[in-house]
């Protein structure tokens, strides 16, 4: 409402501040109309607006590139002509894709060093008062202090892990062992619900607002984020019913999501696409699918399944059970983001475990002779990509087109893990980033990590042959109750700041984003 004097028989045209135009950063608009009393009402996608649109009563937040328009009414008055302002915006903190690297609104090289921030992906999957209070954050709202690690490790990124189901709203349902009987070798569903365990998966209702706030906290810290699709079960059908299963591990999303990671993406992309400074990282870790069904998904006949509940007397895991179900690939997800109106950088981690981006016949059976690539090359056209890693020494595997740097013995010199180079170069030659989504290392007492120590090595000799190529993360920095021998970057022993670096990977890994700043 607006008390002005009135202008005649028409209502006077609404106006906006800033006017239309070309900005750096994102502008707060105010849109006004000089008739007494009027009511205005508005688009921000462009359609013309209607008495049955938005009606204003705050200033509009205006992050990306977007058209609003608006016309007012008011009582004894005709309804004003439709004003339009069209805002372009090049945000002072965004991330593009050009040539091999990343860069900003400006054009000028981002080079990428932060960590891995997880909580988001299990609270309300396992219970919990906060999406975050999973992660072990006793902050205010339980949101992590990314100003803080920003400051005091040069951080200018972060991760943030999903679950699907949380995404959704679904309520999951959460077999355990000993809901299945043992036919023929395979596990078979129960042939009804009664009596298997669920869990709601946002109980609160909050869980998408609770993912903006942490957004919003990144971002006001000058910082970049990953959001990551981590954790997700695909749906089953029991008596005659469709139900999303429960799982917080990969298993069973040890190939690639279902469909409904399409509805998820969706919503998670119109969040997303509102923060210029956003990466969108469609699957965290494709255990073993072959490339044909990383890209265009696939069908399957059975489903492993990590139940958490051991069939007695001594079964852990429930693998496989009889219960078919169909994946969808990096192309569907893509086209859900995009399609949700997502112009973001998007990370396609390779498959097993993120750890192969070349020929992956050892780890997944696949005979073509695909790669990322290639992969990606005959599949995907869009620009906006980045080749995504991930990078443990925690298993002896010897395959030498294996290259999630697995080693058994923890020393650069004799695990073999630099094959990963070449393969790197020809990626970053083709046009798209790599971009190394977690690292790790697993010495602990010693004070230093000489797999950690190597890893930044590597990435700082690639990033000097071509700056912004290649960008690294590091799991986790988490407030877990005591430091961990593997993969902890750092220690809170309250679970809020100050920060305290006990490990040898938080040492190692913090002094080179340090010394970096």
């Amino acid at each position: 409402m607006n008390a002005v004097g009135s202008t005649g028989a028409t209502v006077a045209t609404p106006t906006f501040s800033p006017a239309a135009g070309a900005y750096t950063g994102g502008q707060s608009v105010t849109i006004a109309c000089s008739t007494l009393l009027s009511t205005i009402y508005y688009t921000t996608n462009g359609a013309t607006p209607t008495t049955a649109s938005a009606v204003y009563s705050a200033p509009i937040t205006v992050n990306a590139s977007q058209t609003i328009k608006a016309m007012a009414t008011a009582v004894g008055f005709a309804p004003s002509a439709i004003a339009s302002a069209a805002y372009s915006i090049t945000a002072a903190l965004s991330i593009r894709v050009a040539n091999g690297t990343l860069v900003n609104g400006a054009g000028s090289v981002v080079q990428l060093r932060g960590a891995d921030v997880f909580g988001m992906e299990g609270t309300y999957a396992n219970g919990g008062p906060s999406a975050w209070a999973y992660g072990g954050w006793q902050t205010t709202n339980y949101i992590p202090p990314f100003a803080v690690m920003a400051a005091a490790y040069k951080w200018n990124v972060f991760r943030i892990p999903l679950h699907l189901h949380s995404v959704l709203g679904l309520t999951s349902y959460k077999f355990k062992g000993t809901d299945f009987t043992l036919s023929a070798g395979v596990y078979q569903l129960p042939s009804s619900l009664t009596g298997v365990a669920t869990v709601n998966c946002d109980p609160n209702g909050t869980y998408m607002a609770e993912l903006k706030a942490a957004l919003d906290a990144i971002t006001a810290a000058n910082c970049y984020f990953i959001v990551d699709l981590h954790f997700w079960g695909p749906q089953v059908t029991v008596g005659g019913t469709s139900v999303p299963i429960w799982n917080a591990y990969q298993n069973p999303g040890s190939w690639m999501p279902d469909a409904q990671a399409v509805a998820g993406w969706a919503k998670i992309a119109g969040l997303v696409k509102n923060y210029p400074n956003g990466i969108i990282d469609l699957v965290n870790e494709p255990t073993y699918p072959k490339w044909a069904e990383w890209v265009n998904g696939g069908a399957h006949t059975t489903l492993d399944y990590n139940a958490q509940t051991p069939i007695p007397p001594s079964d852990y895991y429930v693998n496989p059970i009889n219960a078919p179900w169909s994946s969808v690939g990096m192309v569907q997800l893509l086209a859900a983001v995009r399609g949700a109106g997502a112009a973001n950088v998007v990370l396609l981690n390779g498959v097993g475990y993120a750890g192969e981006l070349g020929v992956s016949s050892w780890i997944t059976g696949d005979a073509s002779g695909a790669t990322w690539l290639s992969t990606v090359g005959a599949n995907i056209t869009d620009t906006q990509i980045c080749a995504g890693l991930h990078c443990y020494p925690n298993q002896p595997f010897t395959d030498p087109n294996y290259y999630r740097w697995y080693s058994g013995d923890n020393t650069p010199a004799t695990n073999g893990y630099r094959q990963w180079i070449a393969l790197a170069q020809s990626i970053i030659a083709a046009g798209y980033p790599l971009l190394i989504g977690e690292t790790g290392g697993q010495t602990q007492g010693t004070g230093t990590e000489p797999f950690v120590s190597d890893v930044v090595a590597q990435v700082d000799a690639l990033n000097t042959a071509k700056p912004g190529s290649v960008h690294l993360l590091a799991w986790s920095a988490n407030p877990i109750t005591a430091p961990q021998t593997n993969f902890q970057l750092l220690w809170y022993p309250t679970g809020v700041p100050p920060v305290a670096v006990t490990t040898d990977e938080g040492a190692v890994y913090t002094a080179w984003t340090s010394g970096h700043a």
